[in-house]
């Protein structure tokens, strides 16, 4: 037979809870950075054509980090590896608002990109280690409900909140900080104190 928890299993479980919660608040905030990361760019004064030629890195180095989290296989804990992505992500946001310069730019997209190629590849790791192959489908297409569910409330929510503060400083600063409580929510999974920026 095929060995793994069943979905009502993983339901009762706390730590079903805590990863869905990291992966909720990772996903709402590289989402919203992502679709409104045109707009911020243009209003700290960068040209359309550089603000979408960035935008665009995030794609590409969304494929480079897939190949490379393929290749690494499990050499790295997969919960602790996805902790340390979603607190780059978090840190990268910080370099959009503190590096005012082409290249702090360049490097945000890279570690943008970077996190969400591999985080995705990650979660379904991440499901698989914990529950199992009897129940994978069932139980990884409940975190993507959420998962989902995020992504469709990031632009929205950063649209609301952009308003409300009257720039995107104090949202991107939010969203970083998002970040870093997704970091700190996979932390507690790993059964860790991790430190985030």
């Amino acid at each position: 037979t095929i060995e793994g928890v069943s979905l009502r299993q993983a339901l009762h479980e706390h730590g079903f809870w805590w990863l869905t919660a990291a992966f909720f608040f990772g996903t709402l905030s590289s989402v919203a950075v992502a679709v409104h990361l045109i707009p911020f760019l243009l209003a700290d004064g960068y040209t359309p054509g550089f603000a979408a030629a960035a935008t665009g890195l995030i794609g590409a180095t969304q494929v480079a980090a897939r190949v490379v989290v393929t290749l690494a296989g499990n050499r790295c804990p997969a919960v602790p590896l996805t902790a340390a992505v979603f607190a780059l992500q978090g840190v990268a946001v910080l370099v959009l608002l503190a590096w005012h310069q082409a290249s702090g730019v360049l490097l945000a997209v890279i570690l943008l990109g970077a996190g969400r190629g591999a985080v995705t590849l990650m979660r379904a790791s991440l499901v698989a280690e914990r529950y199992g192959r009897a129940h994978y489908g069932a139980i990884g297409g409940a975190l993507a409900l959420f998962v989902s569910g995020a992504a469709a409330l990031a632009p929205v929510g950063a649209g609301v909140a952009y308003q409300v503060a009257g720039g995107y400083p104090v949202v991107f600063a939010g969203l970083g900080g998002i970040s870093r409580l997704a970091a700190l929510v996979q932390g507690i999974l790993a059964g860790a104190a991790f430190l985030v920026v």
